[in-house]
């Protein structure tokens, strides 16, 4: 039976079978219209590039397991964990995107709005027939709590504003800043 440890890390490859990409474009609409999940065929046509990908795996009667996926591109973050079971050929694997970044001509605009939003994708079946499922309602969630969260700290961001400005406190700590003095001395702690 097979059994020990492989890490992988690669540079500059692609997944096959899903563009997760495109997947997240499609994000907004479907926060609006569909609040389950989603199956799909692996489309071999389609495709998730990556600058880089890193992964180990723990192996143990033919089964591959995996808690630490880590897969970056310009635009998302992807980690996830899950199992493949070589014997088989078959996939239980669960990732997590995450938008990081925004490319105009490419869905950016979009995109931007859900920064930091994750979305889970649970991938299955066989290696010759892979499909996917993405959990909107976990997404929507995610995205529920990021948008109240960011709503928050920018009312908290005011309100200590207005309480520094009130009190007077802002134009004294602002007074008392040299800010060549200040990265002088941080210059002197980093040599």
């Amino acid at each position: 039976s097979l059994g020990g440890n492989v890490a992988l890390n690669l540079k500059n490859g692609a997944l096959k079978g899903i563009s997760l990409g495109e997947k997240l474009r499609e994000a907004k609409n479907m926060f609006k219209a569909n609040t389950g999940t989603q199956n799909q065929a692996a489309d071999k046509s389609q495709k998730t590039d990556f600058t880089e990908m890193s992964v180990s795996f723990q192996l143990a009667n033919g089964v591959a397991r995996s808690n630490d996926l880590s897969l970056k591109s310009p635009l998302i973050r992807v980690g996830g964990d899950g199992a493949i079971d070589i014997g088989r050929s078959v996939l239980d694997y669960t990732v997590r995107a995450s938008v990081v970044g925004t490319s105009s001509g490419q869905g950016g605009r979009d995109l931007s709005e859900l920064h930091g939003v994750t979305i889970p994708v649970h991938l299955t079946g066989t290696f010759d027939a892979p499909a996917w499922q993405i959990d909107w309602s976990a997404a929507a969630k995610d995205a529920l709590k990021s948008k109240v969260g960011n709503e928050l700290k920018g009312k908290v961001d005011d309100k200590l504003k207005q309480q520094l400005d009130k009190s007077g406190l802002s134009d004294k700590l602002n007074d008392k800043v040299d800010t060549k003095k200040a990265k002088d001395a941080l210059k002197g702690l980093f040599k």
